[in-house]
């Protein structure tokens, strides 16, 4: 099994050393992406982006049949070079590579959020937010578990599962969640106030498949239609520079 590093303990910030794997389909893989952009560590990580999935997992494809940095046609593929990766395990995006060893070093969207926010500073453009600060770090690690546990785990057996009572608590457990923080997103820009942070990318990309999946609604207006707080959030965030990407927004049909 892949073991995923730190930045920070194992792992040296170097520009130009490493290459993200995503795919925009995904919310964990968004959130890193994200992180990336906002940050403006676009030329510091080269990122590779899935077109699509077959029988074979995620699938990269420049053009040429392959992607052409790291050789392989999909995600299964680079996972199959690794020593360390056996049959059965799992393939996962987003993955980091180092392109020095050509290893998968990270492939933990939560720990590669705060790295790129807290480890990579010395690569941040100017005027980059400061998504994890030193002094609001146990407030946001309690708010983004919360968030994981009343969100962001609960999307995927919204669109995957078959036990229609699992569907229903976990439609229920966002829902109710989004109606406990719309008076505080009327108060405030962002969850905690009036500059963006870490768990904001990490609820931020939940309320992308929110707004577009069929349990909700089939419109962005109509997923927030009895949260007015959540939904003047969620389109501040749509507009905000680097938030949506091109194809994450083909993806997600966000117009």
């Amino acid at each position: 099994m892949i073991q995923s590093l730190r930045f920070g303990e194992e792992l040296i910030p170097e520009a130009g050393r490493y290459h993200l794997v995503v795919s925009p389909t995904c919310p964990w893989c968004r959130r890193v992406a994200i992180a990336r952009r906002i940050l403006g560590l676009t030329d510091a990580i080269a990122i590779s982006e899935s077109v699509g999935t077959g029988a074979d997992g995620f699938i990269f494809d420049s053009g040429c049949g392959f992607d052409e940095t790291l050789r392989v046609r999909t995600a299964r593929e680079l996972y199959r070079r690794q020593q360390d990766w056996n049959p059965g395990d799992s393939t996962t995006v987003p993955a980091l590579v180092d392109l020095t060893t050509s290893k998968i070093v990270a492939n933990e969207s939560a720990d590669l959020l705060i790295d790129l926010a807290t480890q990579w500073k010395q690569f941040h453009k100017e005027g980059a937010p400061d998504l994890y600060p030193a002094s609001m770090r146990d407030q946001l690690a309690d708010l983004d578990q919360e968030i994981h546990q009343k969100v962001n785990s609960k999307a995927y057996p919204i669109n995957h599962s078959e036990d229609p009572d699992e569907v229903a608590a976990a439609k229920e457990s966002i829902v109710s969640y989004l109606q406990k923080i719309d008076l505080r997103l009327q108060e405030n820009t962002y969850l905690t106030g009036e500059e963006v942070r870490g768990s904001d990318i990490r609820l931020f990309t939940t309320l992308e498949m929110v707004a577009t999946m069929g349990p909700f609604a089939s419109s962005i207006h109509g997923a927030f239609a009895d949260t007015p707080g959540v939904a003047r959030y969620f389109k501040q965030l749509c507009s905000l520079e680097g938030w949506v990407s091109e194809a994450e927004a083909k993806v997600l049909h966000l117009s």
